[in-house]
């Protein structure tokens, strides 16, 4: 909706992001009751595609500035990345759902990333899915998993996803990246992130 709006010069700065805090008891219990959550030793996030699968929760705090590239010019910000297309979907999980959205979401987008930033929350059913529409949308990229790094922080997970693909790019880590994002139970969620182009203003 923010890169809708920037796009037809409806707003130039929007503020996107979320929050979680992974010590609320009340969560656990919801996601322990909905077994969602991951048992027994941690495991890697694309590890749990074989055997039982699960969260492994991580508070955390993610805010991107989406801005117009003329209006980031104008007040001398530093854009980490330039980021789109963008796309999100709201299938559930039944079996085939993740892999056949995630598909038709991306069919549009360039190819070849870099890296891919994945805010997979780890069930087992939706990793080998998002595995299976990875070997199409970026077959030979480094596939990194956010939440081996920070815990899935449910909300917060995609766009803490994005900020650490820009964070690459900025610093040179990787040409592009596209960031992927699934629902513990429902949604998922792609964008594509460039260097900025200097010469384009972009």
């Amino acid at each position: 909706v923010a890169m809708s709006r920037i796009a037809a010069g409806q707003a130039d700065t929007i503020l996107v992001g979320g929050s979680y805090n992974a010590e609320r008891r009340d969560m656990l219990l919801l996601f322990e009751l909905g077994g969602a959550l991951l048992k027994g030793e941690p495991r890697p996030v694309f590890a749990r595609d074989a055997g039982e699968g699960g969260m492994v929760t991580g508070s955390i705090g993610a805010f991107l500035v989406l801005e117009a590239a003329e209006t980031a010019a104008a007040r001398g910000a530093t854009a980490f990345a330039r980021i789109g297309p963008i796309q999100a979907g709201r299938s559930g999980h039944g079996p085939g759902n993740v892999a056949a959205s995630l598909a038709a979401l991306g069919a549009d987008f360039p190819q070849g990333p870099g890296v891919v930033i994945s805010a997979n929350p780890g069930m087992a059913a939706s990793v080998a899915e998002e595995r299976q529409a990875l070997g199409q949308l970026a077959s030979g990229a480094k596939l990194i998993a956010s939440g081996d790094l920070m815990g899935h922080g449910v909300e917060a997970a995609f766009p803490a996803a994005v900020a650490l693909a820009a964070a690459m790019i900025h610093a040179g880590d990787a040409p592009n990246a596209l960031v992927t994002g699934v629902g513990h139970r429902r949604g998922q969620g792609l964008a594509w992130l460039d260097a900025v182009r200097e010469e384009a203003g972009r």
